[in-house]
């Protein structure tokens, strides 16, 4: 959901929060999440996924990962994500470069037999064309909607990935 905009150098900046509530224990949330190069296999706007540098898991401050999302509105953005921090089993922090430039977070807790994973995303679109088109109001709105609808369906992934391991477990 976006919780805020506005215009800055390097473009449009927006700030996005989305909680995803997962019946799966942390650990294999912890390490969905982690995973990033298999996102593809499960996160269906996510395309294409490059480990640049290091590994994905464990999570390591200085991996560096580059991603093709392809937004339901048609057009493709393209970044490199490096973990900046973390703590094991609590939050990932990351450092966001290419067509969105800015940080990312991942906060994770568990109760009640389901996992809260949210993801704090403050990015400025830096594709030219798009950084132009965000500033207007109606874009920013199509452009809040098709983030909800990414991560909708990495939402939806993720569960049907849950309910898969946990039905061979």
């Amino acid at each position: 959901m976006l919780i805020g905009a506005e215009r800055v150098a390097e473009g449009m900046r927006f700030h996005f929060r989305s909680t995803w509530k997962i019946p799966w224990d942390l650990v294999a949330i912890w390490n969905a999440i982690g995973d990033v190069d298999r996102w593809p296999e499960w996160w269906p706007s996510i395309t294409d996924v490059w480990v640049v540098r290091g590994p994905t898991l464990p999570v390591t401050v200085g991996t560096i990962t580059e991603f093709r999302v392809r937004s339901p509105l048609g057009y493709a953005l393209r970044f490199r994500s490096e973990v900046t921090a973390f703590d094991l089993g609590e939050w990932i922090e990351t450092k966001v470069r290419g067509n969105l430039s800015g940080r990312g977070r991942w906060d994770f807790s568990h109760g009640a037999g389901v996992t809260s994973a949210i993801l704090a995303w403050d990015v400025a679109v830096t594709r030219p064309v798009l950084a132009r088109l965000a500033a207007l109001g109606v874009v920013r709105s199509a452009v809040s909607w098709a983030h909800d609808r990414v991560m909708a369906g990495g939402e939806d992934g993720l569960r049907r990935l849950a309910a898969v391991k946990r039905a061979h477990a």
